[in-house]
């Protein structure tokens, strides 16, 4: 919802869902083949926990769900305000422990950098995913690579396999 062209949180008994681009501070991007494969985002302390989960009506590329240990994976977390609702932000990820851990771990660094605490104040970060694909008919990403830059120092960049690739 928009009031006077900026978007604004609109609370109903879905919980809280914003413009899924935050106003131009999320892009994706896709590959030639017309796949998802970047995210970029400038997270900011009003985005933390206003995502939504991973709508069941999505089937991402290649998904094949919870019997194959699949999630639908989103590019910026739910908890980072990433919206579960737009096909562009899910992909298909193995869920433990690659979603479970590895990018819950990661994610949680990010938001407590923008979160802030104690005597340590919050900062913008600059966060970006990377999904790369072992050719060019792959469905789904063999590589995850995460990289966050924040205002006050913080810094990530991690790279790490998708086991679902190989399903």
């Amino acid at each position: 919802m928009e009031a006077g062209g900026t978007p604004v949180l609109v609370h109903n008994e879905n919980g809280c869902k914003a413009d899924p681009s935050w106003g131009g501070r999320v892009q994706w991007k896709t590959d030639a083949q017309g796949r998802v494969s970047e995210m970029h985002a400038m997270v900011n302390h009003d985005m933390l926990d206003e995502g939504t989960d991973a709508s069941q009506k999505i089937l991402p590329a290649g998904f094949k769900g919870g019997p194959a240990n699949q999630a639908r994976g989103h590019m910026l977390a739910n908890r980072l305000g990433g919206s579960g609702d737009i096909s562009d932000n899910l992909f298909t990820i193995t869920q433990n422990p690659t979603n479970n851990s590895t990018m819950k771990i990661y994610e949680g660094q990010i938001y407590d950098a923008v979160k802030g605490g104690g005597d340590v104040a919050g900062q913008n970060v600059q966060y970006s995913v990377y999904l790369e694909y072992g050719n060019d008919e792959a469905e789904v990403p063999k590589w995850i690579q995460m990289e966050a830059v924040g205002d006050r120092g913080f810094s990530l960049g991690k790279m790490f396999r998708n086991p679902a690739s190989d399903q």
